[in-house]
């Protein structure tokens, strides 16, 4: 009885104090006050991604194809799943159960256009549902919707990135196998192909292996349907990869399929024959930039088809600076934990009077262009490590790990998929160069929200730390998009595409006056440059 007085006691005190309540604070005394009707967001930057992405119906889109089938009343719905996933890899989540953040969020619903969010359990349960009622269909469905989305920007000259990189495992997953690890030596992982344009920082496709198949023959599938997919004037200008590429099988795709490549070549014997005879007296070398020199030849190797155009290419080493492959170094770990072992053009070094004392390497293409500007096009294949550093740290490519290969590769396609629009996102505010999301996030999603409703129509008032530039971004693009948006005589594909030209502006995809008006509507440019 006692026990319902003091509580009944405690309802009265906090319903007294509802509208004004004293709290005691090292700072003084603040007045706080309970508002339990209002709801209240602290991802309001959702608001403001959605509305761009609608401009093209990507979201839309990628719920209708979504291969996801539930036959019990009781199930989710599948735009409830998808935007959960779809927010939380916005936000930055590596693990199924960081979505759990989401599940009571009051405004993301609304947002998003469903009853409500799921659980970190059901949208694990979904991604392997899709995988198993049909395999193969996930991972297409992923893909498709991200080159749908990058489809307008691939009628511009672009050089295709071909790179695989490493992502350390710590359970008993498929495919976790020893392979080529150089952070994690001994360690199991899984292998990422990924087709990106280095330049853009966006990524054309993914697909996960194990951790052993490192070399360019378990992208072939993947480059293959990409290019037997996109129609002539939407292929690369060029393919571009690493010494794993640089096998006559990953050669003849690109050459049955119209495309140039650029790869490098690994130094096998024959190679290494080839090269000593360039260093022969009377061999002419030109200057290939960067104090490297180069000279051209044709070689065939044992197995090739055909000759091809090899451009070998050196840099003198000091002798000071002169590294070798000692036992207790990164050989001699390699070996105690039975790991691969990459090797490394400037770790090499050939017996004494037959290098000459040169850093050197060889890049196989058929492409017309002179020694300087091709070395030049291959160094600049190096942006491919920023998208592999920000992908695996900045967003969700080394976690949403399972025990299934191919719902992990769904998730990386997934991530991609995101990460991309984002990236296009941020460009539409500050086309200068790319932001990354380290910096872009605290920026951009440090914005709180407040969702009322009057007169039937719906109101969202948004707070932000540093407001003043965040809401400044955020209305401009809000008006160009609407602007844009509102351009009836455009389909929805004519509307992404403009929304796309105006993101990248920096690379003069569109008119110098953007957008072009005609009769104050919005109008398609009859040309643009390219």
């Amino acid at each position: 009885m006692k026990t319902n007085v003091k509580n009944n006691a405690a309802t009265e005190i906090y319903k007294s104090a509802h509208d004004s309540l004293r709290i005691n604070t090292p700072g003084g005394i603040i007045q706080c006050r309970w508002d339990e009707t209002t709801l209240v967001t602290p991802r309001c930057h959702n608001a403001f991604f959605s509305h761009f992405v609608q401009a093209g119906g990507a979201f839309d889109q990628l719920v209708e194809s979504c291969p996801l089938r539930y036959s019990s009343n009781n199930a989710p719905s599948v735009r409830g799943v998808l935007a959960t996933l779809f927010s939380g890899i916005l936000e930055g989540h590596s693990r199924y159960r960081h979505l759990d953040v989401l599940h009571h969020d009051p405004v993301l619903p609304t947002i998003y256009g469903v009853e409500k969010l799921v659980s970190c359990d059901s949208a694990r349960r979904a991604i392997r549902k899709m995988s198993e009622d049909d395999p193969g269909a996930a991972l297409e469905w992923a893909w498709s919707a991200n080159i749908r989305n990058l489809t307008p920007l691939l009628d511009q000259p672009y050089v295709l990135d071909l790179d695989p990189t490493v992502k350390p495992l710590y359970g008993s997953q498929e495919g976790a196998v020893l392979g080529y690890n150089p952070h994690k030596p001994g360690r199991p992982s899984h292998c990422y192909h990924t087709m990106c344009i280095a330049e853009l920082r966006l990524v054309l496709g993914v697909v996960v292996h194990p951790g052993n198949q490192t070399s360019g023959m378990h992208s072939m599938g993947m480059l293959g349907h990409f290019l037997r997919t996109l129609p002539g004037p939407l292929r690369p200008r060029f393919a571009r990869g690493d010494v794993v590429f640089g096998v006559d099988n990953v050669m003849e795709d690109c050459e049955s399929n119209g495309v140039k490549y650029l790869f490098k070549l690994r130094r096998t014997p024959a190679v290494t024959r080839m090269w000593r005879q360039c260093l022969a007296p009377g061999v002419e070398w030109v200057d290939a930039g960067q104090g490297w020199e180069g000279c051209e030849a044709s070689l065939q190797l044992d197995g090739w088809r055909c000759a091809r155009r090899a451009v070998f290419v050196r840099r003198p080493r000091p002798l000071s600076q002169a590294r070798g492959m000692e036992p207790g170094g990164r050989a001699g770990k390699a070996a105690e934990t039975g790991q691969m072992e990459f090797q490394f053009p400037d770790l090499e070094v050939l017996p004494p009077g037959d290098c000459g004392g040169y850093d050197w390497h060889v890049l196989v293409t058929d492409l017309d262009h002179q020694i300087l500007p091709l070395a030049q096009l291959y160094r600049d294949r190096g942006n491919c490590e920023n998208i592999f550093d920000e992908m695996k740290n900045q967003w969700g490519w080394c976690g949403f790990t399972t025990q299934s290969l191919e719902r992990c590769g769904v998730m990386a396609a997934l991530v991609a998929l995101v990460a991309n629009l984002w990236n296009i996102f941020c460009r539409t505010m500050a086309p200068e160069r790319h932001a990354e999301a380290k910096t872009s996030r605290p920026l951009l999603q440090q914005v709180v929200g407040r969702l009322t409703t009057h007169g039937g129509q719906k109101y969202l008032v948004c707070s932000a730390s540093g407001q003043g530039k965040a809401r400044d971004m955020y209305t401009d693009i809000m008006l160009k998009i609407n602007e844009i948006s509102t351009a009836t005589q455009l389909s929805g594909e004519e509307r992404w595409k403009l929304v796309l030209w105006y993101a990248f502006r920096k690379y003069n995809l569109i008119n110098t006056c953007f957008p072009p008006q005609i009769g104050g509507q919005l109008m398609l440019p009859l040309a643009h440059p390219g």
